[in-house]
C-alpha cells in the first residue's frame, strides 16, 4: 500500500486573523479518531492541544506529527496537524488502512477558539483517494454522511460562535463522484470538490473538519481538505499560509514514504 501512502496529505481550515490563546482549558480536542470494524470493540483516541505531539512554532504556530498507530484489530492510521494563527489555518493530514474487516473511519480536526468573525465568506475544497491492490475499486470507499440511502458523502465542514457543530457549511465528496486515480487507474480511485466562496449571515469563533467513511477490508485511503473563512484584507496572508501548508504536506509525504 506504499503507493497511496506516497500521496502525503493535509487538510486545512483557513480563518482570518484573530488572537488565539491555547491552554488546557480549550473547549475542544485538537483531533478525535474513531475506528470501527463492526466486529471488535470500537477504537477511539483523542489528542489535546496540550498533548506532547503538539509543539509550538514561530508566530504561535502549533503542529503535530502522529506516526502510525495500529488498532487492536489491525486497522492503522497516521496524522499531521497544523494550526497557524496568521489567517487561522487549521490543517490535518491522514492516511488510514483497514484491517481484515470492512472498517469505518471518523477523523475530526477542530480549531482553537478565536476572536469572532461576522458574516464571513466560506469555502470548502477536498480530495479523497483510495487504493485496492486487487483492482476491485467498486465500493472501495463509502461516505457515511447523508444523504441516505447511499451514495453518501465523506467530508463535512461546520462552524459556530462557540460550538463547531452549530452550523453545517458543506457535506461533500459524494460516492458517485469517484473516478480512476491518475497513474494507477485499475487499483485506485479519487474524488475532488471545490464549493467556491459563499457568504453566510452569522458569527464564527470556531471551525471543524470531519472525514467519515467506510473502507473495504485491507484497503487504504487518504484525504486532503480546506475550509476557508477569509476576510478580504487577509487574502494575501492566506496565500502565504497556503504555501506553508504545501511545505507541511511535502514533509508528511516524506514521512509516509
Amino acid at each position: 500500500m506504499q503507493a497511496l501512502r506516497n500521496y502525503g496529505c493535509i487538510a486545512a481550515v483557513l480563518l482570518s486573523i484573530a488572537t488565539v490563546a491555547i491552554s488546557s482549558a480549550e473547549a475542544y480536542n485538537a483531533i478525535d479518531v474513531v475506528i470501527d470494524d463492526g466486529i471488535n470493540p470500537v477504537y477511539s483516541n483523542t489528542f489535546l492541544f496540550t498533548d506532547p505531539p503538539f509543539t509550538p512554532g514561530g508566530g504561535g504556530m502549533i503542529n503535530a506529527t502522529i506516526n502510525t498507530i495500529t488498532t487492536p484489530f489491525g486497522a492503522d492510521y497516521q496524522l499531521t496537524y497544523l494550526f497557524d494563527p496568521a489567517g487561522h489555518h487549521l490543517g490535518i493530514g491522514f492516511t488510514g488502512t483497514a484491517g481484515a474487516n470492512d472498517t469505518k473511519f471518523s477523523i475530526t480536526a477542530t480549531s482553537p477558539t478565536f476572536a469572532t468573525l461576522t458574516n464571513p465568506f466560506l469555502r470548502t475544497t477536498g480530495t479523497l483517494n483510495g487504493l485496492d491492490y486487487s483492482a476491485m475499486t467498486s465500493g472501495l470507499i463509502t461516505g457515511q454522511f447523508p444523504p441516505f440511502p447511499l451514495p453518501g458523502n465523506s467530508l463535512r465542514t461546520s462552524y459556530g460562535l462557540s460550538n463547531p457543530t452549530d452550523n453545517i457549511f458543506a457535506t461533500v465528496i459524494n460516492d458517485s463522484g469517484f473516478i480512476p486515480l491518475a497513474g494507477n487507474p485499475l487499483e485506485g480511485i479519487t474524488n475532488s470538490v471545490d464549493t467556491g466562496y459563499s457568504s453566510i449571515t452569522g458569527s464564527v469563533g470556531v471551525a471543524r473538519t470531519q472525514w467519515y467513511f467506510a473502507l473495504k477490508a485491507n484497503d487504504t485511503a487518504n484525504g486532503t481538505s480546506e475550509f476557508l473563512v477569509p476576510e478580504p484584507s487577509t487574502l494575501t496572508l492566506l496565500a502565504v499560509g497556503s504555501v506553508a501548508f504545501l511545505a507541511i504536506g511535502r514533509r508528511f509525504k516524506k514521512r509516509l514514504a
